[in-house]
């Protein structure tokens, strides 16, 4: 979540500067949806919302006005904030901004009672596993378990666990903002600190086995071990969903998110912000599988045609960009 938060931030401050788009004054909700975003949907949103509209119209033109709703949508449940640096030089290090996402679930999560016996939980078979007494630990089957609906154990994940970096910048960002609840908020915040220093610590001794720890089983290798890239479009295609947005551009959405960061820092500067790269190459494998898990959380087991695989999508990347994300957007069922 940390990068996508920080495209947002340095998106905002680099395009300031170089002249504001016109689109970003144009507004695409679904009926209904213009007042509730009201005075939130404010400049940031603005920004990130034209820059994944434009790859709306690039890659869906026939039905690029269902996908601008649909992002619209998704920035409105991502709920975002961003605390910036008190000095200006500090603008170009990224440790120096404070970002939060699910920013209202957060809070409701950490005031919860639940949210102490589901940490609990985690911790107790992270432990267990860590010392020989059970066999095996996966975070997704412990979640599902024990949330009984996937959409509400990807909510858990991706909102608790959205930035796993020593840092844990949602966390410090409640920290400066004194935000808290009560007593059971400082429990769950607490106990929140050490799952996430848990986790990390399973990760680091079980190295070559973070996808079948991190993971739903049919998740395809190769993926990074940054979890929120899986996660967090597996949640929003749920959400979107329940929040009236059809089954493909819940799915489509959470995708044009993630190649809108992936393409958009494919160079050191912004030239890929409204025109991205013609193919991409070996120089760009990470990127590749950050794409790749964001496929798979906006499609894994929805669809009824099998996933294109890795090597397919490495492949087509190195050929054409457009015609691998037109491709992979069809992956919806049919």
């Amino acid at each position: 979540m940390r990068k996508i938060l920080l495209l947002l931030v340095t998106a905002s401050l680099s395009l300031t500067a170089l002249g504001s788009p016109s689109e970003p004054h144009q507004r695409f909700y679904p009926e209904g949806t213009q007042e509730s975003l009201g005075s939130a949907y404010g400049f940031k949103d603005l920004i990130i919302f034209s820059l994944i509209a434009r790859r709306c119209k690039r890659y869906l033109p026939n039905e690029h006005l269902s996908c601008k709703d649909a992002v619209a949508v998704m920035l409105e449940e991502l709920d975002t904030d961003v605390i910036f640096p008190e000095q200006d030089k500090q603008l170009t290090a990224p440790g120096s901004f404070l970002f939060i996402a699910f920013k209202t679930y957060l809070v409701k999560f950490l005031s919860d009672k639940e949210t102490q016996n589901y940490l609990e939980s985690l911790n107790r078979e992270i432990n267990d596993y860590l010392v020989g007494t059970s066999p095996t630990f996966n975070l997704w089957s412990s979640s599902l378990k024990f949330y009984k609906q996937e959409k509400l154990a990807a909510k858990a994940i991706a909102t608790l666990f959205q930035d796993t970096t020593n840092a844990k910048l949602h966390l410090a960002y409640l920290q400066r903002t004194g935000t808290r609840t009560g007593f059971q908020f400082d429990k769950n915040l607490e106990l929140l600190h050490l799952t996430i220093s848990n986790l990390n610590t399973l990760m680091d001794l079980q190295d070559q086995k973070y996808i079948e720890l991190f993971y739903p089983p049919k998740t395809a290798d190769p993926i990074n071990r940054n979890i929120y890239h899986f996660y967090v479009p597996l949640y929003l295609r749920h959400a979107l969903k329940d929040l009236g947005i059809s089954s493909k551009m819940s799915s489509v959405a959470p995708l044009m998110m993630t190649i809108t960061y992936e393409f958009l820092t494919a160079s050191d500067d912004y030239r890929f912000a409204f025109a991205d790269p013609e193919r991409l190459t070996g120089d760009d494998l990470w990127k590749m599988k950050d794409i790749f898990a964001g496929y798979q959380g906006s499609f894994l087991g929805k669809t009824k045609i099998p996933l294109k695989n890795f090597n397919y999508i490495r492949e087509s990347f190195e050929i054409s960009t457009a015609k691998t994300i037109q491709t992979l957007i069809n992956s919806e069922m049919k």
